[in-house]
C-alpha cells in the first residue's frame, strides 16, 4: 500500500479527513492536494529521458554543423592556396559563431589579396602597354639575365637575327610578356658584348650605351643598347635594354657628308678650271686671239655645267622635300612628247640618234603633276642621249597587268592567289652601252656617276636619276631598271592604276617620229 493516504480513500474520510501523510505534510508545512503514484513517475522519468534524447540530438546535429562548416572552411582554405578560390562559392551563413569570426578575417584576408592581386596585374599590363609602344626594341631582364617581358619589336627583332633559334618554343599569337619566357638570350649577350654592358650598368647604378654590330634578316646594322637599372644600387636589380637601330641614321649622316663633298668637288673643279682660263687671257694678253677664243670657250662650258649643277640641286631639293605639293593635273603625253622633241631633237639628230615615241591609246592620260613628269622624262631622255652613241632612244607609255602587284620582290603567302594589279609605265629605252652589274644598284644614288669611258668626257652631274627615283616616289611609284652591257638599258617609271587613272583613256594612237 501507499505511504499516504489519497484524497479519494475511505479511511481518508473516516479519520475525518486527515490521515498520517497528511499529518506528515502538515507537520512539514506543505500542502499537497494529490500525492504521484507510479504511472506519474514514469512520465516524469520519459520526459527527462526526451529531454537528454533532444538535448543529444542538438549536440549530435551541432557538432555535424560544426564539422561541416570545417570542412568547408578547409575546402575555402585549400581553394585559396590552389589559386582558383571563389568567395561567392564557399560563403555561407555558418553556425558557429567563432568559425563565422573566424571565416571573416580570412575572407578579409583573401580579399585584401585578391586587390593586391589586381592591382599588381594593372600595373604589369601598363607596364607591357607602355614598353610595347615603345618604337624601339625594348627587354627587361631578371637578375640572372632571363628576359622577363619584353615588346613585340624585340620578338621580331632578336627572330631576325637568329630565326627559329630564340624564338623556340613560342608561338605568335602569344602575347610578347609571354613569349618573352622562351627566349634565351645568353649566347646573343655574350657575343655582342652587351653582357659586359649589364655588369657595369648594375655596378655604377647609372645608365651605359655601347654601340654594336649585328647581322638582322641578312643585313649588317649599327646598333646602339641602351642599359638602365630598375632598382639602382641593388646587384640584383633588374636591367632595361632598349635597342636603337642606328644604321639609317648614320647612313644619312654619311650621305650628307658625302654630299657636301661630292657638291663642293663638282664646283671646285669648274671654277678651278675658269680660274686657270682667266689668269691665262691675263698672261697672253687680250692681244692673243687665239688663246682669248680657247679660254672663252673653256670659261663659257664650265659656266653652262655650273648652271646644270645648280639647276639639278634645286631639283633634287625639291623632289626630296617631303612637304612639297604634289599636284594631279589632267597630263596629256602628246604634250609632253611635243616638249621633249623640241629640247632633245636638235641633240639627238647631232649624233645619229632617233628619237621614238609609242605612247598606247590607253596610256594616253594620266593623272599626276606635270612638272614631275616632265622633270622625270627629260633627265631619262638626257641621260639616253648622252651615253648611246649609235642606235635610238624610245619614250613609250603603256598599261601592264602584274601578278603580285607592285611588290614582286616581297614573298608571297604560301597557298595564297597571286594579287593581280594593273599599272601604268612610262619608260625610256635606249640602245647604249648599257651599266655594268656592280653599278646598277647605286646609279640612283646621288653625285654616282659610272666610269667615265662609258660616256666620254660629256657626263652628267651625277644627279639625274636620284632626281628620277625621288620624283616618281613622290607621285606614289617605283623605278625599275634593266640593263645590258653594249646592248642598251630601259628605266621604266611605273605607278599603280589607281593612283593615275583618269578614266576611259580613248585618245587616239600617235604616229612615231
Amino acid at each position: 500500500m501507499d505511504t499516504f493516504l489519497q484524497p479519494t480513500s475511505k479511511a481518508y474520510y473516516d479519520n475525518g479527513g486527515r490521515g498520517d501523510g497528511q499529518r506528515i505534510v502538515d507537520d512539514c508545512g506543505v500542502i499537497a492536494p494529490f500525492m504521484w503514484n507510479s504511472t506519474t513517475l514514469m512520465v516524469v522519468v520519459g520526459v527527462l529521458l526526451a529531454g537528454l534524447a533532444l538535448l543529444a540530438a542538438s549536440l549530435v546535429i551541432d557538432e555535424r554543423k560544426r564539422r561541416r562548416d570545417l570542412r568547408a572552411l578547409r575546402k575555402f582554405a585549400q581553394a585559396e592556396a590552389a589559386g582558383n578560390g571563389q568567395d561567392a562559392v564557399v560563403l555561407r551563413r555558418w553556425g558557429d559563431a567563432d568559425l563565422r569570426e573566424i571565416y571573416e578575417l580570412f575572407a578579409g584576408l583573401i580579399r585584401q589579396r585578391n586587390k593586391d592581386r589586381d592591382a599588381t596585374e594593372f600595373r604589369a599590363r601598363l607596364l607591357d602597354a607602355t614598353i610595347e609602344h615603345i618604337d624601339q626594341p625594348v627587354a627587361i631582364l631578371d637578375a640572372d639575365n632571363q628576359m622577363i617581358r619584353c615588346n613585340s619589336r624585340m620578338i621580331v627583332w632578336m627572330g631576325e637575327i637568329r630565326r627559329g633559334h630564340l624564338l623556340e618554343g613560342g608561338q605568335p599569337d602569344v602575347p610578347p610578356t609571354e613569349r618573352a619566357q622562351h627566349v634565351d638570350l645568353t649566347d646573343f649577350l655574350v657575343e655582342t658584348g652587351v653582357r659586359e654592358l649589364i655588369v657595369a650598368t648594375r655596378e655604377s647604378g647609372l645608365g651605359c650605351t655601347r654601340h654594336v654590330k649585328l647581322t638582322v634578316d641578312g643585313r649588317q646594322r649599327s646598333v646602339e643598347v641602351l642599359a638602365s637599372c630598375v632598382m639602382p644600387g641593388d646587384a640584383k636589380t633588374p636591367v632595361i635594354l632598349t635597342f636603337r637601330d642606328q644604321t639609317e641614321w648614320i647612313a644619312s649622316t654619311q650621305m650628307k657628308a658625302d654630299f657636301s663633298a661630292n657638291a663642293s668637288h663638282e664646283l671646285r673643279t669648274p671654277l678651278a678650271s675658269i680660274r686657270a682660263a682667266v689668269e691665262t687671257v691675263l698672261d697672253a694678253g687680250i692681244d692673243d686671239q687665239a688663246t682669248v677664243k680657247r679660254c672663252m670657250d673653256i670659261i663659257g662650258g664650265h659656266v653652262s655645267r655650273l648652271q646644270l649643277l645648280v639647276q639639278d640641286l634645286l631639283d633634287l631639293s625639291r623632289t626630296e622635300d617631303p612637304n612639297a605639293l604634289v599636284r594631279t593635273d589632267l597630263i596629256k603625253l602628246a604634250e609632253l612628247q611635243n616638249v621633249l622633241t623640241q629640247i632633245f631633237g636638235a641633240m639627238a639628230a647631232q649624233k645619229g640618234i632617233e628619237l621614238r615615241f609609242d605612247i598606247a591609246p590607253d596610256a594616253a592620260l594620266m593623272r599626276g603633276d606635270e612638272r614631275l613628269i616632265l622633270l622625270t622624262l627629260k633627265n631619262l631622255v638626257d641621260n639616253s642621249i648622252k651615253f648611246t652613241s649609235q642606235g635610238s632612244v624610245t619614250v613609250r607609255s603603256y598599261r601592264q597587268v602584274r601578278a603580285g602587284g607592285n611588290r614582286g620582290t616581297l614573298p608571297r603567302p604560301a597557298g595564297g592567289a597571286a594579287e593581280r594589279e594593273e599599272f601604268l609605265i612610262l619608260d625610256v629605252k635606249d640602245t647604249g652601252c648599257g651599266i655594268p652589274p656592280e653599278d646598277r644598284q647605286r646609279v640612283f644614288e646621288r653625285f654616282y656617276t659610272v666610269n667615265r669611258s662609258r660616256g666620254g668626257a660629256d657626263r652628267g652631274t651625277g644627279l639625274g636619276l636620284a632626281i628620277v627615283k625621288h620624283a616618281v616616289a613622290g607621285m606614289g611609284g617605283t623605278v625599275e631598271l634593266e640593263s645590258q652591257v653594249n646592248v642598251g638599258t630601259t628605266i621604266r617609271c611605273v605607278w599603280p592604276m589607281t593612283r593615275v587613272a583618269v578614266g576611259k583613256m580613248d585618245a587616239p594612237k600617235l604616229p612615231v617620229s
